[in-house]
Order: C-alpha cells, then structure tokens, then sequence
C-alpha cells in the first residue's frame, strides 16, 4: 500500500497505453484459408447434385493420387459410386 502522497507524486506517470489490453490483429492469411476451405466444402456438398461435378473432383483427386479410402471419406460414397463414375 502507498501512502496518499506517493500516490499524488505518481499519478503523473501512469500512462493509458500501460493498462489497455488491445486485441490482436486479423491475420488476413486465416481469413483466406477459412475461405478457401468453405468454398470446398461448399463444392463437395454439391458434387452429390451434379454427376458433371462429381466426375471433374474425382479427376482433380486421381491426379493428386488420393487414394479410394481418401476420396470415399471426402465425398461420403462408397467405393462403387467412385468406380462407377
């Protein structure tokens, strides 16, 4: 504890900035991640409308060698729907 005179002494030294806690900045990079990420998903979602669609993401994973367990936990088909397409 101080006395009432330290206190009066000190109260010129206190700065606003010392006591704000400022949130953090957007990290932009986040942001376009999330983004890019819903817009996949999105795209798979309606994969299960399009036969067009569905065969033009399956081409995309065959040429990053994903494998069958990979594209059937991804598109949620099982492996006769892949191999029919």
């Amino acid at each position: 504890m101080r006395t009432w005179d330290e206190l009066v002494a000190r109260r010129e030294d206190a700065q606003l900035g010392d006591y704000l806690i400022k949130k953090a900045d957007i990290d932009q990079k986040v942001l376009e991640q999330a983004k890019a990420v819903e817009k996949r998903l999105k795209r798979l979602r309606m994969a299960k409308l399009s036969k067009d669609l569905f065969d033009e993401i399956l081409d995309e994973m065959i040429k990053e060698k994903r494998s069958l367990m990979e594209m059937m936990a991804e598109l949620d088909v099982d492996d006769q729907a892949i191999y029919d397409a």
